[in-house]
């Protein structure tokens, strides 16, 4: 692995962006989600549903997501959930402007994002190994956790401005654009096999950050 600065290895620097990325539009749908399920049914019920989405899916497949992430290539399950969670939230503005989005939908659409996120994020805990040298590794870690912190604090409020902007529907768009940003970053990355499989991933012990529902430019290629 190479050893020259963080900021100069672009396939961190691409990984970094995509978490980033990730943060931002998680803070998005943990604002957005709860607003345009109100939106559509004034229930509260269905809007607890919404906000308890990235809990219940931790719940059912925390243990499993670690296991998973372990037997397969990580940067395409990552890449995969990511395309997942485009599909799933671009559908809600489409089925709004056919006058056919129901309550139940978005709450569904919640769950299903939040599912394809913690396994996202299962995969990439162990990606960031294949990437970085132990010695930077703890570099690394702090590098993402103050720019997710960072993005997540940020998206709250960007939020709350775009909705009351362009409206919930058009931000869940906007929303579900991360998600294709931070798919493109993640498919540019190489991985050399040699790092694949090093060090196993733990199962995961908290509900993920990044993409979490409830706390929850493309870059040219990144190769090395």
């Amino acid at each position: 692995m190479s050893t020259e600065p963080l900021t100069r290895d672009r396939r961190f620097v691409c990984f970094w962006l995509s978490r980033t990325i990730s943060a931002l539009g998680s803070a998005v749908s943990i604002v957005v989600l709860p607003i345009l399920v109100y939106e559509q049914t004034r229930s509260a019920l269905l809007v607890a549903l919404v906000a308890a989405s990235g809990t219940l899916p931790y719940l059912a497949f925390g243990l499993v997501a670690g296991a998973v992430a372990d037997r397969v290539d990580r940067r395409r399950l990552m890449v995969g959930c990511d395309l997942a969670c485009l599909a799933v939230l671009a559908s809600l503005p489409l089925t709004a402007t056919l006058d056919a989005l129901a309550g139940p939908l978005v709450v569904l659409a919640a769950m299903a994002s939040s599912t394809f996120a913690l396994f996202f994020e299962a995969a990439s805990y162990g990606l960031v190994v294949d990437l970085v040298s132990k010695e930077r590794l703890a570099a690394a870690n702090s590098s993402l956790f103050g720019a997710e912190t960072t993005a997540r604090i940020s998206g709250t409020a960007l939020a709350g401005l775009l909705a009351s902007l362009i409206g919930a529907n058009l931000t869940v768009l906007v929303d579900a654009a991360t998600f294709g940003a931070s798919a493109l970053l993640i498919a540019s990355i190489r991985v050399d096999r040699a790092a694949r499989g090093g060090e196993r991933n733990a199962s995961i012990s908290s509900p993920p950050y990044a993409r979490d529902s409830t706390s929850s430019s493309t870059t040219r290629c990144c190769a090395s």
